[in-house]
């Protein structure tokens, strides 16, 4: 039986030297390339810069200098503070660009991720589709991206050239291009770095062509477990599991003063919201809406679906119509948004009954709950009780219903919030004048175990017409009126 032979994996390494800059100044005002910008790290005596962009250095400005000689190269010098959780959030959204082509990710430190692509090839045509499609979709995030590319995520790591890779090398090539990775790259003990450096091994080349005989005598487990890696497809690090919620923000400094200035950003986060949902293939039902102000307590907003959908119109327009009724302060500064109840997106879940005029239908009661309140709208149903107050409810649009699955009698919409007392004069009931009797008694009891209570009740009516429903309580021997008919 012939050996089958394993399919060479391709792996990408995606490296994003100014992360801290871009996740701070990308999306604010000062985006523009041309400003120097940095990012500094303080501690209790100094400022240093952490991280800078190309106009920085271009006037000298390094990694690692004090901020008071940036400042001294350039008095115009964009600066902020280092935010660590910033860096997560917006390192976060890049991973999910990348998981939006490849099922298969390693991250590394939170700075760089490896991606399998050689089982994404198939779909996009070719490596130089992907790798195009990768680049114009990163672009709108990045300042810049750094690639390497390996048969393996520790090579293709190791691998990383200052530019975006448009093609995928040969193998020929990756190979060449393996060997030439210097072994102070691996981080080896200061010894053993020491020893392979007097013994003229510089690259991992130079380590290949030792006799393996040799190199288990010469070298710890350290170097050869190190160097295996290198060379096998049998990369055991953890893959990246995508997460079960959705969080993101957009920030603005000079504050959004307005309820339309807010719609824009919304709309951006939306917009994440439905790629997210789209990758994951999953729908959602609701949404949680956070404005913070300059200032004070920050406000709060909840925005309900009745049907799981993944459209960031449908939400949009909710968001807006809800927000019209918040009442917000004067500025906005942060505005957060945030989701975690998904419901898996396949054709086992759909109901064949939802068409889509149902589905308009409850997107437009979703509207009007949305604009009015949820207290606004609500709709009857019936549960397993005789007594009429204790049977007919009433509930949320959108909440579970259940129904009693008995008979009812005939009896009116409008019932009154309690039963009323009608005074009896000559054994006939009396509502502003006396009311003839048209049709009855139906007794109802409540439950006999908890308390002897039973109903007659009837259908009346008065000399004008109108029609009521009362009942005659046997344990009190008193008329009552329980509602009204149109």
């Amino acid at each position: 039986m012939p050996q089958t032979v394993k399919k060479q994996e391709i792996w990408l390494y995606l490296h994003f030297p100014l992360l801290a800059i871009d996740a701070q100044f990308k999306e604010s005002k000062k985006q523009f390339s041309q400003y120097p910008q940095a990012v500094i790290t303080q501690s209790q005596k100094t400022q240093c810069i952490y991280c800078c962009n190309d106009a920085a250095k271009q006037l000298g400005i390094q990694e690692q200098m004090s901020l008071s000689t940036a400042i001294t190269l350039c008095p115009n010098l964009h600066i902020k503070i280092r935010n660590n959780k910033k860096e997560r959030l917006y390192f976060e959204q890049l991973t999910l660009i990348a998981y939006n082509f490849s099922p298969e990710l390693i991250i590394y430190q939170n700075i760089g991720l490896s991606m399998e692509l050689s089982n994404c090839k198939k779909l996009y045509g070719s490596y130089s589709e992907l790798l195009k499609q990768l680049k114009e979709q990163l672009k709108e995030k990045c300042s810049r991206v750094f690639t390497g590319v390996g048969h393996n995520s520790l090579a293709a790591r190791l691998s990383i050239k200052n530019k975006f890779h448009t093609q995928i090398p040969k193998n020929k090539e990756l190979i060449q291009q393996l060997y030439s990775i210097k072994l102070n790259q691996l981080t080896l003990k200061r010894s053993q770095e020491n020893s392979l450096k007097h013994l003229g091994i510089i690259t991992v080349g130079d380590f290949l062509t030792l006799p393996s005989t040799s190199t288990c005598r010469r070298f710890d487990n350290e170097v050869l477990s190190k160097i295996s890696l290198l060379t096998t497809q049998n990369d055991l690090q953890e893959r990246y599991i995508a997460p079960k919620k959705f969080k993101d923000m957009l920030e603005n400094p000079s504050g959004f003063y307005s309820k339309e200035d807010l719609h824009a950003p919304m709309k951006i986060l939306l917009a994440r919201l439905q790629k997210h949902l789209r990758t994951h293939q999953v729908n959602c039902k609701k949404i949680y809406w956070q404005f913070s102000p300059m200032q004070g307590q920050p406000k709060s907003m909840v925005i309900k679906l009745s049907y799981p959908c993944y459209g960031s119109d449908v939400f949009f327009t909710l968001s807006r119509l809800q927000l019209e009724q918040l009442n917000l302060p004067n500025s906005i500064e942060r505005i957060v948004l945030y989701s975690e109840e998904f419901i898996i997106n396949t054709n086992e879940t759909l109901d064949f009954f939802l068409t889509k005029k149902y589905i308009k239908k409850i997107h437009f009661l979703d509207q009007v709950t949305a604009k009015l309140g949820t207290d606004a709208i609500y709709q009857p149903y019936f549960q397993a009780e005789y007594l009429p107050e204790k049977a007919n409810l009433s509930a949320d649009i959108c909440s579970p219903k259940t129904s009693s699955g008995r008979h009812l009698p005939l009896q009116p919409l409008w019932l009154t919030n309690a039963p009323l007392r009608l005074q009896n004069l000559d054994n006939q009931p009396y509502w502003n004048e006396p009311l003839t009797l048209l049709r009855g008694p139906e007794r109802l009891s409540e439950n006999w175990w908890q308390g002897e209570q039973q109903r007659d009740y009837y259908v009346a009516h008065d000399s004008q017409g109108s029609r009521y429903w009362l009942y005659w309580e046997k344990q009190s021997k008193e008329w009552h009126l329980h509602g009204i008919f149109a």
